[in-house]
């Protein structure tokens, strides 16, 4: 009986959360045809809202339909100012990762007439792996299925991980090399996992450079495993594994690829597009004069070609941590849970390290990114930099729920924190992912709010970005009706392994 009802959970699993994300898809309609299958519409809730995706977008255009990487001047315009203008001509300034692995899904869609949506679906399916993902590693920290199902979950569809699986963005890449890194970091060592572990660093570095930062704890457990120290005759001897050089054979085709890139595009193997900056090439000629150039292309200057610096540290940390603008203490609560389980999974000896490797991570990602320049990450919608702090703290959410699961008082708060947190994030996903941080809402000369407020007014008057809403729905509800249908699916989704937990108890050894 407990296999059958088994079954029948997991099969409620898969297809509720099938469900839900058929109702966030960002599409709309022109008439009887899809405008965003075909035209770069940069509407607000739009596939095309924020140029960090459009560019990524339109580089996967250029390779698939030109066979190159430098994009059209109407590509270019599209993109800006996420465009690069060397030696008269327009290139991504982002590392190609995404756009690389866009491109089969791309070539998919174009079968079908719809490359737009599934180019950016190429996101999505990493986005649902990622909540595998992490509900594998929350069973490596002591958690059982249906818990550790509960963390990818929590992850996929209560933190703002939803609405940047809908956007064509580095961030669910990321979180896809992390995990995988640290989980064959915690698996047994051979040629093929070493193999592997050096392609997802290779991977990383193109998906985005600050990959290699993150990447780095990992790396030193990875590297600490293979090294062997011993005294011989009162000398100490280190010999390394030869395991170790499988991981340079798995880095070196991703490197020598990335240096063509660049070679083609920059001009160096080893100059990044960053390192140009952003053009000037679209800006008004009054745009121009008030910045007080007149040249195309931005000259960056010695700082801000290293745009990390310790004394943003205090500010972004409050703005990641604390303020309405981004902090997940306002867009995702139940993150904030997460860190109870990986506290109380080091203090087991057999989850020490994983617990050690996640929250290294974190502070890797966390440390990074307040010393960066714009901790808002631009108009965005929570602290979309944190995503795969987010992915690794959810991980822990599922032993802190087995180790609690008959607290009334701590479960009965989970579920309303939970809730919250479900309704910001599918707030997000049906409307706009673009909100701008304070310092630019407050001067803009029709000022708009800069938190979720702005999502709220979206909703009243029925801006939905949701495909299926708009060409199925629009004419006959309003989208705050729309909403409740969504959030009250995506309850009964979380219902499922909240069943699983307490009526298919499984014991942990």
């Amino acid at each position: 009986m407990k296999q059958l009802i088994n079954k029948i959970l997991i099969f409620l699993l898969v297809l509720l959360s099938g469900l839900l994300l058929l109702l966030v898809i960002k599409g709309d309609l022109d008439g009887s045809h899809l405008v965003y299958q075909s035209a770069i519409n940069p509407k607000v809730g739009g596939p095309f809202e924020s140029t960090n995706s459009t560019s990524r977008y339109l580089l996967t255009q250029a390779i698939v339909e030109n066979r190159t990487f430098f994009l059209t001047k109407d590509q270019a315009r599209a993109s800006a100012p996420d465009v690069v203008y060397h030696q008269e001509k327009f290139f991504s300034i982002f590392t190609p990762g995404v756009s690389f692995l866009a491109i089969p899904f791309y070539m998919l869609g174009k079968v079908f007439g719809v490359p737009q949506l599934v180019g950016f679906l190429s996101v999505t399916v990493f986005a649902v792996l990622n909540a595998f993902l992490v509900a594998v590693v929350a069973k490596r920290l002591g958690a059982p299925k249906y818990p550790a199902l509960l963390s990818g979950l929590i992850f996929l569809f209560a933190t703002n991980g939803l609405s940047y699986s809908l956007t064509m963005t580095q961030h669910h890449m990321t979180v896809t090399v992390l995990l995988l890194a640290i989980l064959l970091t915690l698996s047994k060592k051979s040629f093929v996992h070493a193999l592997t572990f050096g392609v997802l660093c290779g991977v990383g570095l193109l998906v985005d450079i600050p990959n290699v930062f993150f990447l780095l704890p990992v790396g030193i457990v990875y590297l600490i495993q293979h090294i062997g120290i011993e005294t011989v005759a009162s000398k100490i001897k280190v010999s390394f594994n030869t395991v170790v050089f499988a991981v340079l054979i798995g880095i070196f085709p991703f490197l020598a690829l990335f240096a063509w890139y660049n070679v083609e595009t920059a001009g160096s193997p080893t100059r990044i597009a960053q390192s140009i900056g952003q053009t000037r090439f679209f800006d008004s000629a009054e745009e121009k004069k008030l910045k007080r150039v007149d040249e195309n292309t931005k000259t960056l200057t010695q700082a801000e070609l290293v745009p990390f610096k310790t004394r943003n540290e205090l500010n972004s940390l409050y703005i990641l941590f604390l303020s309405n603008e981004r902090a997940w203490i306002f867009y995702s609560p139940v993150v904030l849970l997460g860190f109870v389980g990986l506290f109380l999974a080091y203090r087991r000896n057999e989850t020490r390290t994983a617990a050690f490797l996640l929250v290294s991570v974190i502070a890797m990602n966390v440390t990074v990114y307040a010393m960066f320049g714009d901790p808002w990450g631009g108009w965005s919608f929570g602290p979309r930099y944190l995503i795969p702090s987010a992915a690794l703290a959810s991980s822990g959410i599922g032993y802190v729920l087995w180790r609690l699961r008959k607290n009334i008082v701590f479960m009965t708060g989970f579920i309303l924190v939970l809730l919250y947190s479900i309704a910001v994030s599918l707030l997000g996903a049906l409307t706009t992912n673009a909100i701008p941080p304070k310092v630019e809402a407050i001067n803009l000369p029709d000022p708009i709010p800069y938190t979720f407020d702005y999502n709220l007014k979206l909703l009243d008057v029925s801006q939905l970005s949701s495909l299926v809403y708009n060409s199925f729905f629009a004419n006959v509800s309003g989208g705050g009706n729309y909403f409740l249908i969504v959030f009250a699916i995506a309850v009964l989704l979380f219902a499922v392994p909240l069943t699983g937990m307490y009526f298919l108890r499984e014991e942990k050894k």
